[in-house]
């Protein structure tokens, strides 16, 4: 039964371009994050991206407060259940 009313709304915002992962601390801060969790997988991790996010906390406000590198590419209920246990942490 498709329901009389429905609503969904997600805003989006893209920070894309030489050096946009500098932004990131900013821009968590105006949400009020402050430990952030990183969710990846090992390629990304292997590329040095992940190292790109790390730097770019250096001297901000906020930390990361964990990361998961284990995301497979069909992720599925006990990967979730495992990054909210580490979320939990």
């Amino acid at each position: 039964m498709i329901p009389s009313y429905y609503e969904f709304f997600n805003p989006v915002k893209i920070l894309c371009g030489r050096l946009a992962a500098d932004n990131i601390p900013h821009e968590l801060a105006l949400m009020g994050v402050r430990r952030p969790l990183v969710v990846t997988d090992g390629p990304v991790v292997k590329a040095g991206l992940l190292d790109i996010l790390v730097n770019a906390f250096s001297g901000a406000e906020a930390v990361i407060g964990g990361v998961f590198q284990d995301t497979p590419p069909d992720s599925s209920m006990d990967t979730v259940r495992r990054v909210a246990a580490l979320y939990m942490e």
